[in-house]
């Protein structure tokens, strides 16, 4: 779980993992992110979409000051967010938030549908955690 806000509203750039979901054992574990400014870690926000599969997690967008259109790789074996800079920004989907995403484990990649950038949008994109690479 990445981000959200506070209960003033303000958007939060904290990182989260779940483990051992619907047992006695099941606990949430803080991982510390890498520095906003320096690019090692994404800039706090909410309404983020955020999709888990195949033991990585896909943030792509979100809302604090302005409206995102970066994607950041979460693995589970390693701590922290990994920034996707494999690709022209050109080549990324539209800046969005509360777009749905989710996991399509017999293509292997991520799907974004639509959201709300300047205006609503009704394009769906698919990401490749491997490539690291944006398809519309």
């Amino acid at each position: 779980m990445f981000g959200g806000d506070n209960s003033d509203g303000i958007a939060m750039g904290d990182l989260w993992s779940y483990a051992n979901a619907g047992s006695t054992g099941a606990t949430w574990t803080y991982i510390p992110s890498g520095n906003v400014d320096a690019g090692e870690a994404p800039y706090m926000r909410k309404l983020a979409g955020w999709s888990c599969g195949a033991g990585s997690c896909v943030l792509m967008g979100g809302l604090s000051t302005r409206v995102y259109n970066d994607t950041w790789i979460f693995d589970e074996p390693a701590p922290g967010l990994v920034p996707d800079e494999m690709q022209p920004a050109s080549l990324l989907p539209v800046g969005r938030n509360t777009q749905a995403m989710a996991y399509d484990p017999d293509r292997g990649n991520t799907s974004c549908l639509a959201g709300l950038g300047l205006y609503l949008l009704a394009d769906t994109h698919t990401f490749n955690a491997a490539t690291k690479t944006w398809r519309r």
